[in-house]
């Protein structure tokens, strides 16, 4: 039965990024201890890539510092390791 919530749980996060994608709007991933803003790629079952766009690349930050990581030209993401979705404003 757990199998059957996960899959439920990946389906919503891909709707979810499917409607990020469809606007043209960055987004932020939040993992465990990092997380990802990119623009919506490719969203396959177990996988999303988040690639460059809107006139920004993919960033790579830390949680605890909001330290830059790394600047990838594109991420692949688990969708198990999802643990938020957030748009990507900033809070003046």
């Amino acid at each position: 039965m757990a199998h059957s919530g996960e899959h439920r749980e990946h389906r919503a996060i891909r709707e979810l990024l499917l409607d990020y994608k469809e606007v043209g709007a960055r987004v932020v991933l939040f993992l465990e201890s990092f997380h990802v803003e990119g623009s919506v790629g490719k969203i396959g079952r177990e996988f999303v890539t988040l690639v460059a766009g809107g006139g920004e690349g993919v960033e790579v930050e830390s949680n605890d510092s909001g330290n830059t990581l790394e600047k990838p030209h594109k991420i692949h993401v688990k969708l198990s390791d999802i643990q938020a979705v957030s748009d990507d404003t900033e809070i003046a």
